[in-house]
Order: C-alpha cells, then structure tokens, then sequence
C-alpha cells in the first residue's frame, strides 16, 4: 500500500471507529507529512481525494474539517449486491463547490434571477459558459445556436411534437436504446423505425435502406457511451452516418451525455462531421455533477430554432434561472473542470478492476479496450430459462438490469447489463465473481 492510500484509508477507519467525527479538525498537512514520512504534495493529494468523496472539506486559512461523521453508503450497509443501479455514485457529488456557486449566484444577480428572463434560449451567462464548454469538447457552433431545456427528457419530448423541415414524421431509434425514449414513442404513439446496434455498431447498409425508403424525420443514437451497451462508432461510421443523412435528407439527434468521461480525445462527436447542420446535439449534465441537475443543452440547426422554442415556451416560460446560473458560476471558476478529471478517475480505476474480473474469469471481448466504462453486458443463450436465473440471483443477493426497459418491443434475446459506478472498488472482484458463478453456465461467450 502507497503512503497516499494509507493516509486515506487510516482517515476513512478513524471517522468509521468514531475516533474522529463531523466538524472535528484534522491535523495540518505537514504534521500529516511527518507522522507518514512523505512529502506535502502527497498527503494534499489524498485530502483532495477524501474531499471529492464528500468525506472532509477545507475552510480558507482555517484547516480541513471532517464534513460527514458515518461514510457508509446505503448499498455497503445493504446485503444486496448491487449490480442494477446505474445512478452516480452520491457520495462524489460536489455539494459544497456547488452550494458556492448557488449562494453566489442568488448574492450578486438577485434582480437577474428572480423575475422573467426575456431570451427564452437561456440565461446568457450560461450560453457564454456552454458556448466555452462545447468548444472544448469539440462542437462548434454559434451562441444562437445554443439553447437551454429543462433536462435532456424535455429537449427529446419537443423534437418529437414539432415538425421538421423534411416534412417527415417517423422517427428512428436504436435497439437497445435510453429507455426514456422509448417509453416517450410508445406514450405519445410516435411512428417509429428501429435498427439493431451491438458492439460494432449499426448496420450501415440497413441504415441506407431505412433512410430511402421511409419518412425518417430524425435517427436518435447514443454514439459513444451507448446506453445500455456502452460502446462506440468508430470515425468511419461517424462520417457516413452524417454523409447518410445530408444524402437522404434525414436529421440525427445526438445524445451525448457520458462524453465528459471519455478518455479518448480524439473521439470526436457527430456534430463535428456535421457541415450541413444536419446534427442535433443534446447534452446533459446530471451523470456528471447530480441527477437533480436538470440542465439539458442542446446545439440546433437554424432551420428548428424558432419552432423548438416556440413549443418549449408553452411547457416552462424559463428553466430555473438560479440554477442557470449557479451551473454557468460552476463552469467559469474551473470547479467543473477540476470535479470532471477527478470523477473520471476515480470511474475509470472501477471500470478497469471490472475488465480485468472479467478477463480473468475469460470474458474478452474484441471491443473492450474500445471503451473504459463502468458497465458490461451479459447476453444470455438462446434457450436459457430466464425466470431460473432470476430466481438464482435473489437467490444470491444480486440485483442486475435485465434491459427488458431499453427494448421497445419484447426483445428475443435475453441479457444482463451490470454497472460498477456505485460499488466500491474493493468489492468489484469479489462481487462479479460472485455474479459470474451465478450465471456463467447461461452465458454466451462469442469474444
């Protein structure tokens, strides 16, 4: 064990035994240094770690501080080992740098915040921040192109209700896809297309044939990050996915919400091939910081600007402007930035303890080292009895997502999709071992 484990672990046993509790102070940083023989920047590392785990918190020329006294979760506490819950881990969330942004939001634009906002796009302090954001992650775009939604959900339910200049009304999903979206197609009774996606993506001639021959108003796809899959488009099938669409007159809506935790910088997003704003680009950021952050961005073509907002503003006059703003505080003082490199590193130390599990019980598929996501999919063989292997798994104590939801029609396959997010690290191999044992005589290995 490194001194920078040790110092976090001892910290964590202390709180846990009671021998330190909330609002107790822990000693200076170079006491620390002294008791563990290592340098300052060391042990400032693992306060820094304790800190993103909403363990202990620093007050300017006072000291570090023991925010929570029990830093159990509920799922440690629980006997379910818990496989299903794709939620972000709570205790990462950046409580105390946000309830800053959020206190200094309502101190210094009360009379901005607390009336009627005139641009129905969205607070321009948050489309100049998004504007910044997105140019970073390589969607460029105009500041009118820019629009603000309560949460991603809203965004997707007014592309389905207005038309479109193609004048075509069915919309095309893949299979499996964000369940939301296909709860919304059946609810609404939205004509709808599909196309089989698995770890090598779609297939493009099928792809070709559905956007000839039907009215596809838009192809809703998840290119990287894929949900439930977690896989990826390659750059080819990115390009002639945009070229498909420019030839056969058929826009792409984009949802983007995992990109803040891909690791390959030169993945980039469908927008970026776009040259004839044929690409909606939708963002979220409820994975990243909070799910009650409903904040959703989206990138528009000029052509649906006026019809988008038009239809938004009978939904809700304006998304909260408080947390407008509080969100845009929290992406110009760099806090963002800094919660962003530290959450996907510590998701992506879970998510190679669950490749390796899973390499070393035999399971390699030729697409892993593609992606570094905390989730995994199990597809089950054709003939197993679905309802034994979920009397197994209760049977065990282990919840899992059979993905039932991310089909809008009953699917003739049968899988299981485990996410890791929410488990501590120590407990990933034992945990999926445990799964594996379970069901390893029902699962299909194809490589």
């Amino acid at each position: 064990m490194t001194k920078y484990e040790q110092i976090i672990d001892d910290i964590k046993a202390m709180i846990q035994a009671g021998d330190l509790v909330q609002g107790d102070r822990l000693p200076a940083i170079r006491r620390l240094s002294e008791t563990y023989g290592c340098n300052k920047d060391t042990v400032s590392k693992a306060l820094l770690a304790l800190k993103y785990q909403n363990i202990i918190y620093s007050k300017e020329k006072s000291g570090t501080y023991v925010l929570q006294g029990n830093i159990t979760s509920d799922s440690e506490l629980s006997d379910v080992i818990d496989f299903g819950n794709a939620m972000p881990d709570e205790r990462l969330f950046p409580y105390a740098d946000f309830r800053q942004c959020l206190d200094q939001a309502i101190q210094t634009k009360q009379t901005k915040l607390f009336t009627y906002h005139l641009n129905h796009k969205g607070l321009d302090d948050l489309v100049d921040a998004l504007y910044l954001y997105l140019k970073q992650e390589q969607v460029y775009t105009q500041k009118e192109s820019i629009l603000i939604t309560t949460g991603i959900q809203q965004a997707l339910y007014i592309l389905s209700q207005i038309p479109f200049p193609n004048d075509k009304s069915v919309i095309l999903i893949e299979q499996p896809t964000y369940h939301m979206m296909n709860q919304l197609l059946v609810a609404e009774k939205i004509e709808f297309e599909t196309i089989h996606r698995d770890h090598k993506g779609v297939d493009l001639y099928e792809l070709e044939q559905l956007f000839k021959t039907k009215l596809i108003k838009f192809f809703y796809t998840i290119p990287r990050f894929s949900n439930p899959l977690g896989t990826f488009y390659t750059a080819k099938q990115k390009q002639k996915i945009v070229s498909l669409a420019e030839q056969y007159d058929v826009y792409i809506v984009e949802d983007d919400y995992l990109s803040d935790f891909d690791v390959n910088h030169n993945n980039l997003p469908l927008h970026y091939y776009d040259v004839n704003q044929r690409v909606i680009y939708l963002k979220s950021f409820s994975k990243i910081i909070f799910p009650a952050l409903r904040i959703g961005c989206c990138v528009l073509p000029e052509a649906i600007i006026e019809t988008f907002l038009a239809k938004k503003v009978l939904i809700d006059y304006d998304t909260n402007l408080i947390t407008q703003m509080a969100l845009a505080l929290y992406l110009d003082s760099g806090m963002f930035d800094k919660h962003r490199k530290e959450l996907a590193k510590i998701y992506r130390k879970k998510a190679r303890a669950l490749h390796q599990t899973l390499r070393d019980l035999g399971y390699a598929p030729n697409h892993f080292d593609k992606t570094l996501d905390t989730k995994f999919v199990f597809q089950l063989k054709d003939d197993v009895a679905i309802h034994e292997i979920e009397r197994q798994l209760i049977q065990e104590n282990i919840s899992v997502d059979f993905m039932v939801r991310n089909f809008i029609q009953l699917p003739q396959k049968h899988y299981i999709k485990i996410d890791v997010r929410n488990m501590t690290q120590k407990k990933i191999a034992e945990n999926v071992k445990k799964l594996v044992a379970t069901i390893h005589d029902s699962v299909r290995i194809d490589g």
